[in-house]
């Protein structure tokens, strides 16, 4: 009888450890469903620089039509003032001929030539002053298209350099080393499952130290199964403990578990140490370690 009531207080220490993983498990998820949330709002943004950047090549397309245009309508003022220049050559050669004129119908047409003359005049004038309007319009859309195209590509840059830094964050998951530890002894993680943004790997896996090589926030997630009565593990950083898990059931193995988030500078370190001599960690991954910079 005492037995069967060992072995139901067993599993029911056990369900209890499993809800904790779960729970674990559900929080990473989240975290990296929101990674890629965020990836996917960084791709739409980018996808919308784009459909920027193309309408702006469009828009000076545009600029460009309306400068030929403008660059015709200039050629023919050139050649209307060419007219207007031959026609007072004439005039004034006809006003040298008609000096000597005493004719008041002769006088009356040199009068017509002179209203004409000024409706010329007024006429170039007036076509001076459109063009001059059309080169300023043209000049303040061509500034604001550059600006847009500016403003586009600095966005476009920063995308990048977002879009780099997600691809570059630091995330290691691995199983420990089965064996027996003595009383702080580094646990060693030999089996790498994910290793990305770690350049020293081999180092980690052959001290069970982790090396911040890139500071910022990071969540730690550690779990150690063993059968050790009254077992332990410290988690520390710089050598300094900053949390632990305990189980106490001996003869049956059981599983600690860790979460904490904590900042990390370049060089600072991560260990996890055994709590107690002779305390058998299991491998395979049924013990492990996690490490994932959040920010």
């Amino acid at each position: 009888m005492d037995l069967l009531m060992e072995q139901r207080r067993s599993q029911r220490k056990q369900d209890q450890v499993i809800a904790q993983l779960s729970q674990a498990l559900l929080t990473l998820q989240q975290e990296v469903s929101k990674n890629q949330f965020q990836n996917g709002s960084v791709n739409n943004r980018l996808l919308e620089c784009e459909n920027k950047t193309d309408k702006l090549k469009r828009e000076l397309e545009t600029v460009k039509g309306t400068f030929e245009i403008m660059k015709n309508e200039y050629m023919m003022v050139v050649q209307n003032l060419t007219n207007v220049d031959t026609k007072a050559n004439q005039i004034d050669k006809e006003i040298v001929m008609l000096k000597n004129l005493k004719s008041v119908t002769e006088l009356r047409n040199i009068s017509d030539i002179f209203n004409k003359t000024d409706r010329n005049e007024l006429e170039i004038q007036m076509t001076n002053h459109r063009m001059n309007k059309v080169i300023n319009d043209a000049n303040a859309r061509k500034q604001d298209v550059i600006a847009l195209y500016n403003k586009a590509d600095l966005t476009e840059n920063n995308l990048d350099k977002h879009l780099k830094e997600l691809a570059n964050r630091v995330i290691l998951v691995a199983g420990a080393t089965r064996g027996t530890y003595a009383d702080q002894q580094t646990i060693l993680f030999h089996d790498i499952i994910i290793s990305n943004g770690v350049r020293d790997v081999d180092s980690f896996k052959s001290t069970g130290a982790f090396t911040c090589e890139r500071g910022g926030m990071y969540q730690i997630a550690a779990y150690i199964a063993s059968n050790a009565n009254h077992c332990s593990f410290t988690v520390r950083k710089n050598k300094a403990y900053i949390g632990d898990a305990f189980a106490s059931l001996g003869d049956f193995f059981e599983t600690m578990t860790f979460i904490s988030v904590v900042e990390l500078k370049v060089n600072d370190t991560i260990e996890i140490y055994s709590g107690r001599t002779g305390q058998l960690v299991y491998g395979n991954r049924e013990s492990g370690i996690s490490i994932v910079q959040i920010r």
